[in-house]
């Protein structure tokens, strides 16, 4: 667009990053968040550098994590959880009953590759120091954690084909808990209802199904680190048309000639 310059020159070296666990969210992930300010309209009242800006973001809005991914976990709906438990199983042929699936082992849902991957992230479990200071240990089953292991008390970056897994709480989460997760208003609890009500049917994506759901959700951004991104940003940004505006009070022009009453 014309007339639209970056906020920041393209340096070498880190730019403003801000991780998920620097904000406070049992999420890993890595995002560049930049803004592009038309300064030929807006003033930028912020950081003039990158790495100042970045020093005064996590000042405001850094906090470790507190939560673990556990934290998430069965706070869907039994029903949620059997209908998850039913697709999953249907795409091993297995039509049975909610209350049937439970008492299979978790290997006989899964196919042949990701019966490898659970039983090299048990070995894992039992020997890793990442699982959660409350016990939590996520695994993402689509990944072979002997080439990459994509584990641990927070959730693993959530892709397109990632398959979430509680070793710890032995269950799948839910879309709606792994929206939760991402900061959308997707379980219902009195906190939330007043958020829930606002956000349009198109957008609740955890009402698809689960290959669906998975398209939609993965690579997401974080709902809350996005919006604390957006709001620091606004904070800084006056448009050019509101200061120059203002009139400030000039001093007088000083006459050496003119005699200066002394009250002394």
């Amino acid at each position: 667009m014309r007339g639209t310059r970056g906020l920041f020159k393209r340096t070498p070296g880190p730019g403003p990053l801000a991780k998920l666990k620097d904000v406070g969210f049992p999420m890993r992930r890595t995002r560049f968040l930049a803004a592009a300010v038309n300064r030929d309209t807006v003033v930028w009242t912020g950081p003039a550098s990158p790495d100042l800006l970045a020093k005064e973001f996590l000042g405001t809005f850094g906090q470790a994590p507190m939560m673990e991914a556990d934290d998430f976990l069965n706070l869907d709906t039994e029903e949620q959880h059997n209908v998850l438990l039913s697709e999953i199983a249907a795409n091993r042929g297995l039509f049975c009953p909610p209350s049937v699936l439970r008492s299979i082992p978790l290997d006989q849902l899964l196919c042949p590759s990701k019966q490898r991957h659970v039983a090299n992230y048990r070995a894992i479990f039992g020997t890793t120091h990442k699982v959660g200071a409350r016990g939590s240990f996520v695994v993402d089953l689509s990944q072979n954690p002997k080439e990459r292991p994509r584990c641990g008390a927070w959730f693993p970056t959530l892709t397109c084909t990632s398959n979430l897994y509680s070793m710890s709480g032995k269950d799948f989460f839910t879309n709606a808990e792994l929206d939760f997760a991402m900061g959308f208003p997707s379980i219902s609890l009195p906190q939330v209802q007043q958020y829930a009500c606002v956000v349009p049917e198109a957008l609740q994506v955890h009402r698809r199904d689960r290959a669906t759901y998975v398209k939609l959700i993965g690579n997401g951004m974080h709902v809350g680190s996005l919006f604390a991104w957006f709001g620091y940003v606004f904070a800084h940004c006056v448009r050019r048309y509101d200061i120059e505006r203002v009139i400030l009070a000039l001093p007088l022009p000083f006459d050496e000639t003119q005699e200066v009453e002394d009250d002394f």
